[in-house]
């Protein structure tokens, strides 16, 4: 699911004439840990720390996190965060070089995604 939604995100921005983003692993672990944080408090909300657990050395930074249901495919997640202005502008921020995602379904079928972009 993660690879989806970093594919999808990319040609969300290679429509609006982007260059694609680089998936970083270690962004991603990040984000994974942080998605799964969300679903076992089941609250939605930003990770307060992720510019300090990405990899250093980042200019810019950002994040996107999203609730949805396990059933939701890829497309629907990141056509959630693309209906979103701010969501949608973290995604096709031309000054971000790479993404990393995580994705984590709950026991209550509840999925929660994280999207994490930096410029290095």
């Amino acid at each position: 699911m993660a690879a989806d939604i970093a594919r999808l995100t990319n040609e969300h921005r290679r429509r609006n004439g982007l260059p694609p983003l680089k998936f970083n692993a270690d962004m991603s672990e990040v984000a994974q840990s942080w998605s799964g944080r969300l679903a076992k408090a089941g609250t939605l909300s930003h990770n307060p720390a992720y510019s300090k657990e990405i990899p250093q050395g980042w200019r810019v930074a950002s994040e996107n996190v999203l609730q949805n249901w396990k059933q939701a495919s890829a497309d629907q997640l990141v056509k959630q965060w693309i209906n979103s202005p701010g969501h949608n502008a973290n995604m096709l921020n031309p000054d971000i070089t790479d993404i990393g995602v995580g994705y984590y379904v709950g026991p209550d079928g509840r999925a929660w995604a994280t999207q994490n972009f930096a410029r290095y």
